[in-house]
């Protein structure tokens, strides 16, 4: 029985280290910003990225983030959301503002 309970701490906590040091930090982030920008009909070589915020969570549980997107005189936000560093960055909003005036 204690051999089953070790085995399976072990385990645990081998799937939580995993999942802390996986998740190609912010790199895949901004491709998958820049991808919903495209989609969302904004050329890719008429954006610039303004700024972007994000958390990994805790231990790799529920990351978020930020991007934004400036070009032709408006301001593209988009918000991803990643349930664990193992599975890629998901969209789950996407705004567009005015810019704002200097």
């Amino acid at each position: 029985m204690k051999r089953w309970l070790l085995l399976a701490v072990l385990l645990i906590g081998l799937a939580l280290i995993v999942n802390l040091y996986v998740g190609g930090g912010p790199v895949e982030l901004l491709e998958t910003a820049r991808d919903a920008a495209v989609a969302a009909g904004w050329q890719p070589d008429r954006m610039k990225m303004t700024g972007y915020d994000y958390s990994e969570g805790f231990f790799g549980f529920g990351g978020s983030a930020e991007v934004k997107y400036s070009g032709a005189g408006k301001t593209i936000h988009i918000e991803l959301y990643r349930p664990v560093n193992v599975m890629g960055w998901q969209v789950v909003g996407v705004r567009e503002v005015p810019a704002a005036r200097k």
